[in-house]
């Protein structure tokens, strides 16, 4: 009878420390979503202005530091919500596959960061800032594929999904056009315009994809 009590305690115990770890990580990914959209839509702001003719440069340039913050920090989200799930559904193959999302998209945040600074500073501001655009495309393009997998592998083990389809589709969209917009840029067909819709384009895919997943995590939380 002691024997059944203490296997019940026990029980009781980890699926109270399942349930915490869920909370925990339901709250980490609506935060660093809520927090991406919102840089998603200060780059859609500074982007706006700057095709108005208020300062174009540095408004392009604050806009990219803005938005490859919201790569690193949406990299963060990704890797507290799939840390759970992805050890319970496959680990040789999601964990794989969602480290390489991760690990990717906060590389490309990172440099991003960087090259924004840069050109804030005034050094080559038209290349770095269109080079920056195909990094984040680059990287937007990289993590949704990851992200794409690793649902599939968690829809198909545990019958359900983690990730909204509609925000992945997103980011491939608005990836694949930051990555032309950034080309042509680079090319010199009138490069501060293109910079400036580039940076308002991903912006707004930000903000989009931001407030999905955030919503989604919410409403995860909520069942």
């Amino acid at each position: 009878m002691e024997r059944e009590t203490g296997t019940f305690t026990q029980e009781r115990e980890r699926v109270e420390t399942v349930r915490r770890e869920e909370e925990k990580s339901m709250y980490a990914m609506a935060g660093g979503s809520a927090t991406e959209a919102l840089l998603g839509a200060g780059a859609v702001v500074l982007s706006i202005l700057g095709l108005l003719n208020i300062l174009p440069q540095y408004m392009a340039s604050i806009s990219v530091i803005a938005l490859g913050a919201a790569l690193l920090i949406g990299g963060g989200a990704l890797a507290a919500r799939f840390s759970r799930a992805v050890s319970a559904a496959e680990p040789s193959t999601a964990a794989e596959a969602v480290q390489g999302g991760v690990a990717m998209q906060a590389l490309a945040g990172a440099a991003v960061v960087v090259l924004g600074i840069l050109a804030l500073l005034g050094t080559m501001p038209a290349t770095l800032l269109a080079i920056s655009l195909i990094v984040i495309g680059g990287g937007s393009l990289l993590s949704s594929s990851a992200i794409a997998r690793v649902n599939t592998v968690i829809a198909r083990t545990t019958g359900r999904s983690e990730m909204t389809s509609g925000a992945a589709g997103i980011d491939v969209i608005v990836g694949l056009g930051a990555i032309v917009l950034g080309i042509l840029a680079l090319a010199g067909f009138n490069p501060a315009t293109l910079i400036l819709v580039g940076t308002l384009s991903l912006g707004a895919g930000l903000l989009l994809s931001g407030s999905a997943l955030a919503g989604r995590a919410m409403s995860m939380f909520a069942r």
